[in-house]
């Protein structure tokens, strides 16, 4: 029998086995180590691999599941970029059911709310004159990370947990596939047990992460296919279906947001990407990268165009500092220069606003200790630096198994057995083709079999007992006076017994159906 064929008679029964093994470093490990699935170290071997599956305990895998709405983050940042966000004043967002017409409004807008306030508390944005702002480099920092990441930092603070134990919760959500409402309870124990986290299953709900049918629970798709690129339209649209779009709410504006995404290049969309600190080049430079055709002149002349109108006036946000003679050669410093925007007279220097404290730190280390404080109203408050790293992956492993159980084929073999041991045998995966060979003491050798008995009680076996009648009994040995064997099922004479033979204890279990692992 090739190995294929053998993997492909692994049952449901032991792949749960396996499951629960690896996950929870106990069970039957003797018996998976026999099987070839597992190490010493309980690690999954090359066979494993290709046999362990997240179900049916986290779910009968029956339903199509849906991709998350991850377009739902460039959304946001557009409106936040636009200046069209009030903190705690936006509870209609514009154009939701235009843009996400497969989703309820009403969910959409609280998910978009609870986003909003894990942003404020992860500081990928801050409020400021009552709306929400954000850094153009921490948005980049966020949207650099795969779906999973920034879903983690979301839910961190909504779960009142570390990243590390909240990724590894989403790491197991994410094969949950038509979960029973019955099973719930047990699937959250789970990873509550390997993570320490409790979950919320409303909050998940709510956050789209997982969506609810029939009293039953499946996990939404978080990986982006990233494989496509895009139309670059002579009519200003940006169309495409997979690619990826992190960057592009900062040039263009939403039409569509699902499976077939549509943004649009406006006069208001390129002076958002301007005021972000866009040139003209990187723009365009932009649009080419994802267009799979040459943009129209038309659409790069425009741009230029609006890119002039822009540039006519120049706007900045700075502090002005006049300085005596005795000081004006430390501003001829790099770290000090860096900051300086231009010197209009002698002593007179328009400095940047946003970096103050790093000029400030400047100047107090050349030996300014009396440096003023600056007057008027500041601009704007200069935000604590803040980095967002990708959090390390866990549980990179089969959603399914790579080689199917084969029910067909396993019920063929089931059909030959000629007795309850044969049976056995095939039903927990210790035999894979007939005949099966196995060995049993005869009755009329007394030493041996008593031998044997002695045998099992030393290693912690088991035995399997055949009568005079050729009943069998399957059983656990735990001690012998003179001729009495004491088992976990009762006693017996062991003059009186027909047959008998060591087996693996695996074969005690009384639940007998290979198909189902719901006694796990």
């Amino acid at each position: 029998m090739s190995k294929k064929s053998k993997l492909s008679l692994i049952t449901p029964k032991t792949s749960e086995k396996l499951r629960y093994s690896f996950f929870h470093k106990d069970g039957d490990i003797s018996y998976l180590k026999k099987l070839g699935l597992i190490n010493e170290r309980i690690e999954l071997t090359d066979d494993g691999k290709k046999v362990f599956s997240f179900y049916p305990f986290y779910g009968k895998g029956e339903e199509r599941r849906e991709y998350f709405p991850s377009s739902i983050f460039s959304y946001i940042f557009t409106l936040v970029l636009d200046d069209e966000l009030q903190y705690k004043k936006s509870t209609n967002y514009p154009n939701l059911s235009t843009l996400f017409p497969s989703y309820d409004e009403k969910e959409l807008s609280y998910f978009i709310n609870l986003i909003l306030s894990s942003l404020i508390k992860i500081n990928v944005l801050y409020i400021e004159d009552d709306k929400y702002r954000a850094k153009t480099n921490v948005i980049k920092e966020f949207m650099d990370l795969e779906t999973i990441d920034r879903v983690t930092y979301l839910l961190s603070p909504l779960l009142d947990s570390d990243l590390v134990s909240v990724k590894k919760a989403l790491s197991l959500v994410r094969y949950i596939n038509s979960l029973s409402i019955n099973d719930w309870k047990r699937v959250e124990d789970e990873i509550f047990f390997l993570t320490s986290l409790r979950l919320n299953w409303d909050i998940l709900i709510k956050c789209f992460l997982l969506t609810q049918k029939d009293n039953a629970l499946t996990s939404t798709i978080l990986e982006e296919k990233k494989e496509d690129k895009a139309v670059v339209g002579s009519d200003f649209s940006i169309t495409y279906s997979i690619f990826n779009d992190s960057r592009i709410f900062f040039f263009a504006s939403p039409i569509r947001m699902e499976s077939i995404r549509e943004w649009l290049i406006t006069k208001s969309s390129i002076k958002r990407a301007l005021d972000n600190n866009y040139t003209k080049d990187e723009i365009i430079s932009y649009l080419e990268s994802i267009a799979i055709f040459p943009i129209n002149t038309t659409v790069i002349s425009r741009i230029s165009d609006w890119v002039d109108e822009y540039k006519a006036i120049e706007i900045t946000n700075c502090t002005l500092l006049t300085v005596s003679q005795r000081y004006i050669p430390l501003f001829s410093l790099p770290d000090i220069l860096e900051y300086v925007i231009q010197s209009p007279l002698p002593g007179y220097y328009i400095m940047k606003s946003e970096g103050e404290k790093k000029w400030r730190k400047a100047l107090s280390s050349y030996g300014i200790e009396m440096l003023p404080s600056t007057k008027g109203n500041k601009f704007s408050k200069e935000r604590e630096e803040v980095t967002l790293s990708p959090i390390p992956p866990v549980y990179p492993l089969p959603e399914k198994r790579e080689v199917p159980f084969c029910e067909e084929e396993f019920n063929a073999l089931l059909s030959k057995t000629k007795n309850e041991l044969e049976r056995r045998l095939v039903l927990f995966n210790l035999a894979f083709s007939y005949p099966i060979s196995y060995t049993l003491i005869d009755g009329l050798d007394y030493t041996k079999k008593k031998k044997e008995a002695e045998k099992a009680i030393l290693s912690s076996s088991s035995l399997v007992i055949v009568d005079i009648a050729l009943n069998y009994y399957f059983v656990k040995p735990n001690r012998i006076v003179d001729d009495t064997l004491y088992t976990d099922s009762g006693e017996c004479l062991i003059s009186k017994i027909w047959r008998i033979g060591i087996c693996d204890s695996v074969i005690l279990e009384k639940d007998l159906n290979p198909l189902d692992s719901d006694s796990l």
